[in-house]
Order: C-alpha cells, then sequence, then structure tokens
C-alpha cells in the first residue's frame, strides 16, 4: 500500500508540474498571440495610411528634382568660390 500511495503521490507531483508548466505556456502563448495581433494591426494601419498618400505626378517629380539639382551646384559653387577668396586672403597674412 505504501507504494501505491508513494507512486501516486509522485505522479501528482508530476501532474502539478505539468500543470504549472502548461500555465506557463498558455501565458506564453497570450503573450505571443498579442504581440502577433499588435503587429498585425500595425500593418493594417500602414496599409490604410499609404492609402490616403498622394502621390505627385511624373513630371512635377523630375522638375522638382531638376531644381534640387540645380541649387546642390549652385551652392557648391559658391562655397567652392568663397573657399578661394579665404585662403588667398589668408595666404596674405
Amino acid at each position: 500500500m505504501s507504494r501505491v500511495r508513494v507512486l501516486q503521490g509522485a505522479i501528482l507531483k508530476e501532474q502539478d508540474n505539468i500543470r504549472d508548466d502548461s500555465i506557463q505556456v498558455i501565458k506564453m502563448n497570450d503573450s505571443l498571440e498579442k504581440t502577433k495581433q499588435s503587429i498585425i494591426t500595425y500593418f493594417r494601419g500602414v496599409r490604410t495610411e499609404w492609402g490616403k498618400i498622394t502621390w505627385p505626378e511624373k513630371n512635377q517629380v523630375v522638375v522638382e528634382t531638376c531644381f534640387v539639382v540645380a541649387i546642390v551646384f549652385i551652392f557648391t559653387i559658391f562655397i567652392y568660390v568663397v573657399d578661394i577668396i579665404f585662403n588667398a586672403l589668408l595666404a596674405k597674412f
């Protein structure tokens, strides 16, 4: 009889451990599901906002890109000229 009780106690302890482990697994699954739902919700929001964007026409993009390149080129030349002037002035001293 004592063997049976000891074995029953061991089985019960193992079942308690299994229950604790399964509770932890359930908690991890809940956390994983919440994270998964958060990611899904985020990307749904991104897709919704993506549809609200008004994209410029190709012609407008080309013209504005040319303006940006021209302005950068002009400022580069200006800074180069100012640098030459300062080098010339400082070389005299």
